[in-house]
């Protein structure tokens, strides 16, 4: 599954990024493409040379010479290098791999890998418990891909259970899943559908499995490597081919040469095992034996290995089944022996009835019968069980057809008594359209009486609002002309009151003047020398506030009311704005800096809980 590996790595290289430690960027510049590198120093495969029969030590030389972003790449495509006959080997490199790079990602793909050594064992606990750890944290991370791996899985598993119908309905599932993400042809389409052709062969349905290898046959190869596409085409050639053995071995013979051809020509590759083995059954069942023989034995000594179960006791099988008709009875027996362990119903069943036939050859009836009679057992109970689901399927597909014949029939009564309640629902709604009508026209009539009366009322009440409105004009040009005397009568008051600080200053100013020594240089008099005429002392104070008291009798007992906690400073400072001082005016009277008084305002602002400057004269204004 290659899109799968391609994803998969996409992700981890993301991963590994937030599992390593941040480098400095002239670093991780340089570390960019060290993988290719090492590729090129060690003939394009760097992780080749690493020790894969030794988990442990593979991840002390990955610490030790990767640089930690790459490392969690680096390990799983060390893992995938490792050979698949050592499972021990491989659940080690997976459990170092979760414990050094923890992410949900490396659990995942972890719990995956762990699963499929699982069914191909049987284990079948084992492996749906850790396709429902895998279920479980796809659903939650909402991830389609691991959800559809947990769905193929099952249905492998439900195939090698002989439970064809649960299994299809799970691979079901898992095509489901596909195109909702992506609907055109894939590698895990192509899968679905060898596993779902797997199903209908194994179940005695030929045309239905061969509707599906076809499909894979017939697939374009847009979306898929050509060679990809080709190897897989090959090998639904051969199952195509198998699936005819027992009833066409003429077309398994076919099948098997087609294959062929694909696998030499177009892939240009040696015979598979597989081929080997559909060859020499092809032939044993046309009775060529003596040509079946190199066949089967090229298969049985180049057979999978015995962590692949189902693969693995085909071989001795077919070789026994053999060496039984071509009467070595001994090794026909020590091989149909070899295959007992088979966790495949049909497989056992063929076992014990061969293992029969050599027993009675000898002689032995006893054994023979013992044979016969496990095997009628294990027959039995293979197709008892796809009798009743075959059954099941039949009765529900009969029961669908009544239904829906019955349903028919409902239709068409609901359909006559819709016309008639249809007909007569026309008919009242056309007397109840007239007298709907006739119901509206004494309405309206009624309506037009009752706006005439509304309308002379509402004639009288607008001559009413009319005097009322202008009374209320009245009233409130009194009021503006009040409020705007009260404004006139308040800036008079504060120039007078201006006026007459002017006046005192001034006042104090002569008599300055006139009390120092009347030989003082005239140029020695400066604006400097009247700025230190201040009103901050105690006598200036009490009579400026005598005077602001005479215009605005209230205006500094509401002030300490409002904000008790202003200083006398910032008071003095109130009391000039209200009088409409500027800046430099302000700065003369306090004797400070026009900074100072900047400053003052803005802190002023900040206590009265103003926004800004520009609303402290309007706040005062309303004081």
């Amino acid at each position: 599954m290659n899109i799968r590996v391609r994803l998969l790595s996409i992700t981890l290289i993301a991963v590994s990024l937030v599992l390593s430690n941040c480098s400095p960027p002239q670093t991780e510049a340089s570390q960019e493409h060290f993988l290719e590198d090492k590729d090129k120093q060690h003939n394009g495969d760097y992780f080749a040379t690493y020790p894969l029969h030794s988990p442990d030590s593979c991840i002390i030389r990955l610490k030790a010479e990767v640089p930690p972003r790459h490392q969690p790449w680096g390990c799983m495509a060390i893992w995938y290098r490792m050979p698949r006959s050592n499972r021990d080997s491989s659940f080690r490199m997976l459990e170092l791999y979760e414990r050094h790079y923890p992410h949900d990602t490396v659990h995942t793909f972890s719990q995956i890998k762990r699963a499929e050594f699982y069914v191909d064992a049987a284990q079948f606990h084992e492996a749906d418990s850790c396709l429902q750890d895998v279920e479980q944290a796809a659903l939650r991370l909402q991830r389609i891909l691991d959800l559809s791996d947990v769905y193929f899985l099952r249905g492998r598993m439900e195939v090698y259970r002989n439970n064809f119908s649960e299994a299809r309905q799970v691979l079901f599932k898992y095509l489901e899943l596909l195109d909702s993400r992506d609907t055109s042809f894939s590698q895990e389409h192509a899968l679905g559908y060898m596993s779902i052709a797997a199903s209908y062969e194994r179940s005695q349905q030929f045309e239905k499995s061969r509707e599906w290898f076809d499909k894979v046959l017939n697939a374009p190869g847009d979306n898929i490597s050509e060679d990809w596409l080709d190897k897989l085409k090959a090998q639904a050639a051969i199952n195509v081919g198998i699936g005819y053995l027992g009833t066409n071995p003429d077309s398994g013979l076919i099948w098997a040469q087609i294959a062929e051809k694909r696998v030499k020509e177009v892939l240009k590759l040696p015979s598979p095992h597989r081929l080997s083995y559909l060859f020499g059954r092809a032939h044993v069942e046309l009775a060529h034996c003596d040509v079946a023989l190199p066949y089967l034995l090229d298969a049985y000594h180049r057979r999978p290995g015995s962590h692949e179960v189902f693969g693995y006791y085909q071989y001795p099988l077919a070789l026994g089944h053999l060496y039984l008709c071509t009467g070595r009875l001994d090794s026909a027996e020590i091989l149909l022996r070899e295959s007992l362990p088979s966790p495949d119903t049909g497989n056992l069943s063929a076992t014990y009835r061969m293992l029969g036939e050599v027993a009675a050859r000898r002689g032995d009836y006893q054994s023979a019968w013992e044979h016969q009679k496990t095997s009628t057992h294990l027959l039995r109970a293979k197709f008892t069980a796809d009798r009743i689901m075959a059954a099941a399927e039949t009765d529900a597909r009969y029961d669908a057809l009544e239904q829906s014949k019955r349903v028919a029939v409902l239709e068409k009564e609901h359909q006559l008594n819709r016309q008639k309640i249809w007909l007569l629902l026309a008919l009242l709604t056309l007397l109840i359209s007239v007298a709907v009508a006739l119901h509206h026209r004494e309405r309206r009539r009624q309506k037009m009486l009752h706006q005439q009366k509304q309308l002379i009322e509402q004639e009288k009440l607008l001559a009413e609002l009319r005097a009322q409105l202008k009374e209320q004009e009245l009233e409130q040009s009194q009021v503006e002309l009040q409020q705007t005397k009260d404004e006139l009568d308040e800036a008079a008051a504060l120039l007078e009151l201006k006026n007459q600080l002017i006046e005192t200053l001034e006042l104090r100013w002569q008599k300055h003047l006139t009390s120092e020594d009347t030989d003082i240089d005239a140029d020695k008099i400066s604006e400097g020398t009247f700025s230190e005429m201040r009103i901050l002392t105690k006598e200036d104070w009490s009579l400026f506030l005598e005077k602001f008291s005479e215009q605005f009798p209230h205006f500094l007992q509401r002030i300490q009311h409002l904000h008790p906690d202003l200083t006398a400073a910032e008071t003095r400072l109130l009391l000039l704005l209200k009088i409409g001082f500027d800046t430099r005016q302000m700065a003369g009277m306090l004797g400070i800096a026009d900074n100072s008084i900047w400053r003052s305002r803005h802190r002023l602002v900040k206590k009265l809980g103003l926004d800004s400057a520009k609303e402290l004269g309007g706040y005062i204004s309303s004081l």
